[in-house]
């Protein structure tokens, strides 16, 4: 009886929540069109379906969605993606501070502002 009793939560679940059409992004909010959407928490729902509960990192916006592990697995790809792309924004951003930094320094040692001693306890 309790598959049955699955498939029934599962049903109910389907008609209760919003419908969103296939071809959208899951990494894209459905209000502010931002694309800071994240999964909060996730569940397999059988063999072939994932409900997912999203939210948008820049309005706040809570949806729940079930998609299939296609929808899934494209949505993982995009939020690798993402990752990689702050990632990159991260390393960027170090090493232009790290340039600034090398070249403060360096101008302070070259007017004779601060020398080795300045480094110890």
């Amino acid at each position: 009886m309790q598959p049955n009793t699955a498939k029934v939560r599962r049903f109910l679940r389907r008609l209760a929540s919003p419908v969103y059409p296939r071809h959208a992004r899951l990494v894209v909010c459905e209000r502010c069109y931002s694309d800071f959407v994240n999964p909060v928490s996730w569940q397999v729902q059988g063999e072939t379906h994932w409900w997912i509960r999203l939210r948008c990192g820049e309005c706040g916006l809570v949806r729940e969605v079930e998609v299939t592990n296609e929808d899934a697995k494209r949505f993982e790809g995009e939020l690798d993606r993402g990752v990689q792309e702050i990632a990159a924004d991260v390393a960027r951003l170090d090493r232009e501070h790290m340039l600034a930094d090398s070249s403060t320094l360096t101008a302070a040692l070259d007017r004779d502002l601060i020398d080795p001693t300045d480094f110890c306890r």
